[in-house]
């Protein structure tokens, strides 16, 4: 259940709010301002449209108000965005120092605002940057593996000392969330595979812009999901299912140039 009130003395009447909530919360009275409806604090979501929106001030919700936030906006130019976005690379080559907990825990709240679907925050991150929690790691894929034939050349390298399987990361980094129960999609967990890889998405990228450089890894996700051991190390809670996992560190390799990339299929209907 959320709460919110509107300042009537700041209320100018635009119906911004009414527009702007699709859940349909707003409304205007017979002066012209706002009101929230009286079955709104159910079925508000807190996604903080109206807030944003309002160019007054006039709501607040949750006890957050306008004076609470940072201004919205694009700082950047549409071309700094895509330089931005397009340097980022997959980095396989890391300092041995891990990160620095302040600086990712700022990466993971930026994370937050990635989108969710009727904005349910039920991303989880959790980091693994503990010495002996990764060479029990390495142990625990690395057994998984050698079940499958198409991985004997990472196996071997790994058995011979070369790190094949987190590539000598200093932290590994997972995105869980709510486990899928079936495609219906009425569940509330039928997007989580969706949101956790937004969520990891927008991590990876404030990480990259604050000098930390990341790597996907589909055998983490993966044995994760077949191995109880793996989701243990990671103390996973109960219901919990990794959607997004990734190595990272401080990149000792840097990039002098941007990639070519053939343009994608692109269909206008």
């Amino acid at each position: 259940m959320h709460s919110l009130t509107i300042d009537r003395q700041r209320c100018c009447g635009d119906g911004l709010c009414v527009k702007s909530c699709f859940r349909e919360c707003f409304a205007l009275d017979e002066q012209g301002r706002a009101f929230w409806k009286e079955d709104s604090p159910s079925r508000c979501v807190g996604c903080g449209h109206c807030v944003s929106v309002c160019p007054r001030g006039a709501i607040r919700l949750d006890g957050v108000g306008a004076e609470d936030l940072p201004e919205g906006g694009m700082r950047w130019s549409a071309e700094e965005s895509e330089a931005f976005l397009r340097s980022r690379r997959a980095v396989r080559l890391y300092a041995a120092r891990p990160l620095d907990r302040e600086r990712l825990a700022r990466a993971v709240h930026t994370a937050s605002y990635a989108p969710t679907g009727t904005n349910r925050r039920e991303v989880g991150f959790i980091v693994m940057d503990d010495p002996a929690a990764l060479n029990r790691l390495r142990e625990l894929l690395a057994e998984w593996m050698r079940r499958y034939p198409r991985w004997e050349r990472h196996v071997a390298r790994y058995e011979q000392g070369d790190d094949a399987l987190l590539r000598g990361a200093p932290d590994v980094i997972v995105v869980h969330g709510p486990e899928r129960h079936g495609d219906s999609a009425e569940h509330p967990s039928w997007l989580a595979p969706q949101t956790a890889a937004a969520a990891a998405s927008y991590l990876e990228l404030a990480m990259h812009g604050m000098g930390m450089g990341t790597c996907w890894s589909g055998l983490i996700v993966r044995g994760a999901g077949e191995v109880a051991a793996v989701r243990e190390l990671f103390r996973l809670p109960p219901g919990r299912s990794i959607y997004a996992a990734f190595l990272a560190g401080y990149p000792v390799q840097r990039f002098y140039r941007i990639p070519f990339r053939e343009v994608p299929s692109l269909v206008w209907i």
